[in-house]
């Protein structure tokens, strides 16, 4: 991937939905032997991926990531105004199209993440009771515990398309005291040989949609599957 080649959407078919181009550098450090670290080297890669961002009032909106990777390279769409699941997903595929224009690729695997974060201000005491329910996800000595890291990973299938199914759930103390809870659910459809398809071609195909709409709605599930009816009521799943 070229990221600068990218930059030129911003004044072309992307134009009025994102605002700002940035390339993207890794660093990398190498450290030499302990107790000495005279032998580190410092290495910098520069244009190695981009960040778009889109504004809405000021603020921040939608974002494309490009990031070259060692044999491959990936993209990902954010929405930081999540307002719906149509709106999301039509505009996603609308900026895909113009990303996939740029140059000529092939699709590996795709995935649908959400990311939902909580912020305990109640008075009272941190009480996973109140925020979670009892569920398969979700190991039971979670509810006597004020901090929890926990994921579980399983690989799946929807109509013979394998997929990996992970959630992450994370409860940790903020410096102000408070907790901030994170809810991750992502499921990645991983392509066969036989099933890879240049980008442009994929976006069109009805089985990605479908993957799409099947992925936002296990999402739904997952989360009512793990979520009190207060806190499902409170994000408008209920």
């Amino acid at each position: 991937m070229r990221p600068d080649a990218y930059q030129a959407l911003l004044s072309g078919a992307l134009k009025g939905r994102y605002q700002q181009f940035a390339p993207a550098s890794q660093v990398q450090m190498k450290i030499g032997p302990i107790p000495t670290i005279i032998n580190s080297e410092l290495k910098v890669a520069n244009n190695t991926g981009f960040k778009m961002v889109g504004f809405d009032a000021g603020q921040a909106s939608n974002a494309i990531l490009g990031q070259n990777e060692f044999n491959r390279f990936f993209f990902s769409f954010h929405s930081l105004k999540y307002k719906g699941w149509t709106e999301f997903i039509d505009g996603v595929i609308g900026d895909a199209r113009e990303i996939s224009k740029v140059e000529p690729k092939f699709i590996l695997a795709y995935s649908l993440q959400y990311l939902d974060e909580f912020v305990w201000e109640d008075n009272r005491s941190y009480d996973a009771k109140l925020f979670f329910r009892e569920s398969e996800y979700l190991p039971n000595d979670i509810f006597d515990s004020s901090i929890l890291e926990y994921s579980l990973s399983l690989d799946k299938k929807y109509k013979d398309r394998a997929y990996l199914d992970r959630i992450a759930v994370n409860v940790n103390d903020q410096i102000n005291r408070n907790k901030l809870i994170t809810v991750i659910h992502n499921m990645t459809f991983v392509l066969k040989e036989s099933e890879l398809l240049p980008f442009d071609a994929l976006l069109e195909s009805p089985a990605f949609k479908e993957n799409m709409d099947y992925a936002h709605n296990v999402n739904k599930d997952t989360l009512k599957a793990i979520l009190t009816d207060e806190v499902c009521e409170m994000i408008c799943l209920i």
